[in-house]
């Protein structure tokens, strides 16, 4: 994948991006076709404030809203006086049943 951006927050967001699709393609799924559809979006913002990085969505043809979302959350177990890094998802099962329920 090639850089798409000179700026340092974009270029460190790049390489955090390169880093994660190796992994996936390193799982050797069957169907490779669920991982080639990348959108950036860089307006993204989150809602809770503990997210300190890389942030996620999955989508599914047919559901509007993410089936699953995630990213790295430092600050979330600083609130508790943990101070380590974190990352995490959520699958959201409600979309999944909208997708199920479409078939």
């Amino acid at each position: 994948m090639e850089n798409f951006a000179t700026e340092p927050v974009l270029a460190t967001g790049d390489e955090k991006l390169s880093q994660a699709l190796e992994m996936l393609e390193a799982l050797n799924l069957p169907d490779k076709t669920a991982i080639c559809q990348i959108h950036y979006d860089f307006a993204m913002v989150p809602a809770m404030g503990y997210y300190t990085g890389l942030m996620f969505q999955v989508y599914v043809e047919g559901v509007a809203q993410a089936v699953i979302s995630g990213g790295r959350y430092d600050k979330l177990l600083k609130q508790f006086g943990k101070t380590t890094g974190s990352i995490g998802f959520c699958v959201h099962m409600d979309n999944v049943m909208k997708g199920l329920n479409n078939d």
